[in-house]
C-alpha cells in the first residue's frame, strides 16, 4: 500500500508524511539550479574566449604593450617622448622588404601589409 502525503508517518511520530519521512525523497530544486547556471555562465565565458581570437583580449597582451586596432599591432603602454614626425627621417633599411611587410616612413618601423 503506497503512503499518501497527508497521511501520517509510517514511523509513529505522529507527523503526516509529508513533513517527516517524505521530505527525505525531495531534491533541493534551487541547488540544481545553481549548478545549472554556474556551469552556463562557465560555457559561455568558454565560448565568448573561443571565438574571439580576431581581436586580443587584455589577458594575451603581453607586459607594457597595449593593441592598436588602426596599426594591426602592438604598442608600448608608455612610449618614450617621441621626436616630432617631421624630424624623423629615420632611413628604410636596406634589402627586401620582409614577407608581409611594408616599410613605415611616418613611423620609422615596418607594418604589416593591411588585407
Amino acid at each position: 500500500m503506497k503512503i499518501n502525503r497527508n497521511d501520517a508517518c509510517h514511523c509513529g511520530s505522529e507527523k503526516k508524511y509529508k513533513d517527516c519521512h517524505g521530505k527525505q525523497g525531495q531534491k533541493d530544486p534551487w541547488k540544481k539550479m545553481a549548478i545549472y547556471v554556474a556551469i552556463g555562465i562557465v560555457l559561455i565565458w568558454f565560448a565568448m574566449d573561443l571565438f574571439s581570437f580576431n581581436k586580443p583580449s587584455i589577458s594575451s597582451a603581453p607586459p607594457g604593450k597595449v593593441w592598436s586596432e588602426e596599426h594591426g599591432h602592438w604598442h608600448d603602454i608608455n612610449p618614450a617622448p617621441t621626436v616630432p614626425q617631421q624630424n624623423l627621417n629615420i632611413p628604410r633599411p636596406k634589402g627586401p622588404a620582409p614577407e608581409g611587410k611594408v616599410w613605415s616612413e611616418e613611423h620609422g618601423h615596418w607594418h604589416d601589409i593591411s588585407k
